[in-house]
């Protein structure tokens, strides 16, 4: 949804831009969320869990 349509919507049914713009980012949110979200988990793991051991070795502490 862009800026001119917003616009439109919002002064046909008496809202503000804002709340269209909310719901147009809670519906791409939940898209994304949908269609990626092992892709998402596998990505933050690798971030959270393998990441910072993978530095602990290489620098030698340990966890």
């Amino acid at each position: 949804m862009n800026d001119h349509t917003t616009l439109h919507l919002s002064k046909f049914f008496d809202t503000t831009p804002d709340f269209w713009f909310g719901i147009q980012m809670e519906y791409a949110l939940k898209e994304e969320k949908s269609t990626n979200a092992k892709e998402i988990t596998t990505r933050v793991m690798n971030q959270v869990i393998i990441a910072p051991r993978l530095f602990l070795r290489q620098t030698g502490d340990r966890l």
